[in-house]
């Protein structure tokens, strides 16, 4: 204005976007130094350099305000609202304090890979906004047991185990990560994870540990058929592994020549020949098998290993024997007719 009071231009400063966080980090503020008279804070504006110029009338007024809020109320209002809820919370909400019991180097370095539950002894939430932050009230997190930490992603990679000589390789897609840095001589381990293994990575060596129980796992017949080869070519203790396919490390071959332990070690072999073979006359049928199934399914897959043996062994050990039994009555004939019943047999 004027010294006389006569109107010269007005400012819009339209409270969206960082000057709405301006004030709700100035509200954040007094929230926790428990400042609540905030009729008395004052806050201020540079208007000419945010703010957005019209002519002191109602229509130029109306102009702006239709400028700054769009022809769209409806629309307008819920990115207000949005913005109110989520503005300073843009890298995440809650932040927490907890007291862990580590039982030593090996049970810290599975908590950083999260490869074990982090149990909390204590635990205190903080709602985060803006940076500052207030003591969680809520009762969202009251009933949690155990927390697992994520390590930092490397990118996907892949993973091939192979025998001697030119047999077929077991070839997985896998994530991998790294630990943080550890104090002492100790450095960060390279995770590899697939759903039903994990591969560590330490200076003393590589570590491949199964994930969960093969009794209670379900996959499909190629899934079954690639796990089987790679634990039979492990079992081998012949076998190196491959870990290629990421940008960020390069590629690592190593040999897997120490022994394998857990169940069905001596029958792994046979299942996984049966589980290559099935696959074989499966494709040489133009088919393919999508269904899932549990481990124990092998066991009772008598029949479809008989013709795997037969049809693709060039010296099967399935066979047939045929009983002969003298037939009681005559034919017009006066000649004994026999009787003939087919056995199919295979070792169990």
């Amino acid at each position: 204005m004027r010294a006389d009071g006569e109107l010269q231009s007005g400012y819009l400063v339209h409270l969206i976007g960082n000057e709405l966080a301006r004030v709700l980090r100035r509200l954040r503020l007094a929230e926790a130094r428990k400042a609540h008279e905030i009729n008395h804070i004052e806050i201020s504006y540079n208007y000419e350099k945010v703010g957005q110029r019209f002519e002191p009338t109602a229509a130029g007024l109306l102009a702006a305000l239709t400028s700054a809020c769009g022809e769209n109320p409806g629309a307008y209002t819920m990115e207000k609202q949005r913005q109110l809820m989520e503005l300073g919370y843009e890298h995440g909400q809650f932040e927490a304090e907890v007291m862990i019991w580590i039982e030593g180097q090996e049970h810290l370095n599975n908590l950083v890979l999260g490869l074990v539950p982090l149990k909390p002894h204590r635990l205190r939430v903080f709602d985060s906004r803006f940076g500052i932050r207030l003591r969680y009230q809520g009762t969202l997190f009251d009933d949690i047991e155990e927390l697992r930490l994520t390590p930092p992603t490397l990118g996907p990679c892949e993973v091939s185990i192979r025998g001697p000589g030119f047999g077929q390789a077991a070839r997985f897609e896998a994530e991998m990560f790294i630990g943080p840095p550890l104090l002492g001589p100790y450095t960060p381990e390279l995770l590899v994870r697939h759903p039903d293994f994990t591969i560590r990575l330490t200076p003393e060596g590589l570590r491949f540990e199964s994930v969960g129980s093969i009794d209670e796992a379900r996959h499909s017949l190629d899934e079954w058929a690639e796990l089987l080869r790679a634990l039979t070519l492990l079992s081998t203790k012949q076998a190196t592994l491959a870990i290629a396919g990421n940008a960020r490390i390069p590629s690592i071959t190593l040999a897997a020549d120490q022994p394998i332990t857990g169940p069905y070690i001596a029958e792994i072999p046979l299942i996984s020949e049966f589980a290559d073979g099935w696959l074989r006359l499966l494709a040489s049928a133009g088919l393919r098998s999508n269904v899932t199934f549990e481990f124990d399914e092998f066991w009772g897959a008598n029949d479809a290993r008989m013709a795997v043996d037969i049809l693709l062994n060039p010296k099967p050990v399935a066979h047939f024997e045929f009983s002969l039994l003298r037939s009681t009555r005559h034919c017009l004939c006066q000649q004994a007719c026999t009787s003939i019943q087919p056995h199919l047999r295979t070792p169990a």
